[in-house]
């Protein structure tokens, strides 16, 4: 989702705004539709008693008849129209429009006539963008059943997961994803090719992979997603069929063998799922009742609700309420997806966001839930749902290009607040609420913030690249990257092209400044994966006693804890002080100043402390050592030099 104007250049912003606004599907006005006259208090039919068991809505198959039923409670005349048949009228019940047809097969195309508009099925199980019109194309009936071969994968909790948000087209797109093992040509930007990149993937360590919308889009030739016009329909784009005909539904089975096969692999499915608005263009919630659907304000007036990016969906009206939980239900059942991030849950009724997630969580236990939450809000806080955190992504992206970012500023202010989860906020319970990251689809890369401020060089972006990955994985909280980023790839956040997109995997074989920051995030994801300690998710770790700030002297500031030797942009943290939570002890120091600094580290523990990170290489078998004596108040002190711009990780087996 488009939220920061971060791009320096006015005209290429003019030029990107003209771009988002006018070819960029989902963003344009949507063409008016003749209405009944509302009444002065408008009223709806109440909803169903027992709304989240109520059953779905949309079309059932089954071998002896198929029941096809449609909310539109302003409705006077719902006609069901199955290609090639005789339309059948509907009858209504609770504003619920219902049909049975027998004889209807899998692969078979209907959609609906409210009143004479015409409108897809908003629970449609897939899409066929044929014969398409303002309320949609055609839905396609379809039998879900797949045989799954993942009986044995346990989802993973949040804090340990190592999250990889990626473009499922972007990924494989490019005719160099040959070099990642994607060698057939139809495969490339497709489910298929995920599959063929999952290689890539377990090199690379991540063990959950967050796809940018999947939800059928009007992709135009290309799009991030964030144009939803099906919610229940994986994209048909992403599907090897759609490369020559119109879709009839392989786009689902596809999409369960990419997540099957992911399953059998330990890399967990996060979908981001947009809620707060949905595409314009073909939208069927706008053909059956645009009152309803987004009169977010309840005053019957269209004209003062909305969003940067499309209409607002009411999100807060029981039969949208039903609508979310009903939509995640069957992607979690039929697509065993993880996990959800939720887009832009500042426009979104929060209320009915945690009604839906804790009816979810009272069922299905283990799904990640993620909001996209900015700023930051208390009002998730204790829910489960962890947030993106706005504060880790300004802070560390104003440390590394050395310069001020948004509010942030390159000083020593925030280094402990982000490194401690953020708590000093108040919008996160846990580190288990808490997702540190340096770059999303949003967001520039670090490469691209720190060679856009005056004087820097490319040495210093691979610097800060790594600098930013040693904090990013030991902090507490749970690391997201985005795909390039391990790579040190350079991408304008708000860039919607392809072209800024598409991964040119060259580097893979020839690059030797890329294949150095790849190895450099691989050891540091394997550290974080092996090691529990790293992953501690105490609310208050500190006040348990495994968690120490590391440099003296210590700075109190007015945060709470000493985190800094002075203004000096240092942080040093040891992390399982107490050596309860796992088989070894960590120490983290880094430096974000531009001068060498020789530190008077402390350790939990005196002897022989293990380096395995520098500003250079990580190596989990270790690089050198260095030994801690001489005591002080809080541990045993070693005396060692950190380079500018670069950091250390040691550890120590607890006895």
């Amino acid at each position: 989702m488009v939220k920061r104007k971060l791009i320096p250049n006015v005209f290429l912003f003019l030029i990107l705004f003209v771009f988002l606004f006018t070819s960029c599907p989902g963003t344009n006005t949507p063409e008016p539709r003749e209405f009944p006259d509302l009444p002065a208090n408008l009223k709806f039919p109440d909803p169903p008693a027992n709304l989240y068991d109520y059953a779905m809505l949309g079309a059932e198959w089954k071998i002896d008849k198929t029941t096809f039923s449609l909310f539109a409670p302003r409705a006077e005349k719902v006609v069901l129209k199955i290609k090639g048949k005789p339309d059948t009228s509907m009858t209504i019940d609770s504003g619920i429009w219902r049909a049975e047809k027998t004889g209807i097969a899998p692969g078979t195309l209907y959609r609906f006539s409210i009143d004479g508009r015409t409108a897809s099925d908003p629970y449609g199980k897939a899409w066929s963008w044929e014969d398409t019109n303002g309320g949609g194309g055609w839905s396609i009936v379809i039998d879900p059943l797949y045989s799954w071969t993942d009986a044995s994968w346990k989802i993973p909790s949040i804090d340990e997961l190592v999250i990889y948000e990626l473009h499922l087209k972007d990924f494989t797109s490019h005719a160099t994803s040959s070099e990642i093992a994607v060698n057939k040509s139809e495969n490339r930007g497709k489910y298929a090719g995920i599959i063929d990149a999952i290689g890539y993937l377990k090199e690379l360590g991540v063990n959950a992979v967050e796809f940018l919308p999947i939800s059928e889009f009007n992709d135009g030739g290309y799009s991030w997603g964030y144009n939803t016009q099906s919610f229940f329909a994986p994209e048909s784009g992403f599907s090897k069929e759609r490369s020559n005909s119109y879709p009839t539904g392989s786009q689902v089975q596809e999409f369960q063998e990419m997540v099957d096969e992911l399953h059998k692999n330990d890399i967990a499915v996060i979908m981001d799922m947009v809620y707060n608005h949905v595409g314009n263009d073909q939208n069927a919630f706008w053909a059956i009742d645009n009152i309803y659907y987004f009169d977010y304000n309840n005053n019957g007036n269209l004209e003062d609700d909305g969003t940067p990016w499309g209409n607002h969906l009411a999100t807060w009206r029981p039969m949208v309420k039903k609508f979310m939980y009903d939509n995640l239900k069957y992607f979690i059942e039929t697509f065993h997806i993880d996990g959800v991030r939720f887009d832009a849950t500042s426009y979104m009724d929060h209320n009915a966001l945690k009604e839906v997630v804790a009816k979810l969580k009272s069922e299905y236990t283990d799904i990640i839930f993620i909001a996209e939450q900015l700023p930051n809000s208390d009002s998730l806080r204790g829910t489960g749902i962890a947030q993106w955190s706005d504060p880790f992504h300004d802070s560390i992206k104003a440390l590394l290009r050395m310069g001020k970012f948004e509010s942030s500023n390159y000083n020593s202010d925030s280094l402990g607040k982000i490194t401690y989860y953020t708590k000093d906020n108040g919008w996160s319970a846990s580190p288990k609420e808490t997702i540190n990251y340096m770059e999303s689809h949003d967001e520039n890369s670090v490469r691209h913030e720190v060679l856009t401020n005056t004087g820097k060089t490319t040495e210093d972006a691979l610097k800060a690249t790594k600098l930013g990955a040693l904090h990013l994985f030991t902090s507490l909280g749970t690391p997201m990257l985005m795909a390039g980023q391990e790579f040190f790839k350079d991408r304008v956040g708000q860039d919607t092209r392809e072209a800024n997109g598409q991964i040119d995997w060259t580097w893979y074989t020839k690059n030797e400044n890329e294949k150095n920051v790849f190895n450099y995030y691989k050891n540091l994801i394997a550290l974080r994966i092996a090691h529990p300690e790293l992953r501690m998710t105490d609310p208050d770790p500190a006040g348990k006693g495994d968690f120490r700030w590391s440099i003296t002297p210590g700075n109190w500031g007015n945060l709470g804890y000493p985190y800094t030797n002075g203004g000096d942009l240092l942080i040093g943290y040891a992390l399982n002080v107490a050596g309860t939570k796992g088989d070894y002890r960590w120490v983290v120091a880094l430096n974000y100043s531009t001068s060498a600094k020789k530190l008077d580290i402390v350790f939990p523990t005196s002897g022989s402390w293990t380096i395995l990170a520098n500003g250079t290489e990580v190596n989990p078998d270790g690089l050198d050592s260095l030994t801690a004596e001489g005591t002080t108040e809080s541990g045993f002190k070693a005396s060692h030099t950190i380079p500018a711009r670069s950091g250390f990780i040691f550890n120590q087996k607890v006895n």
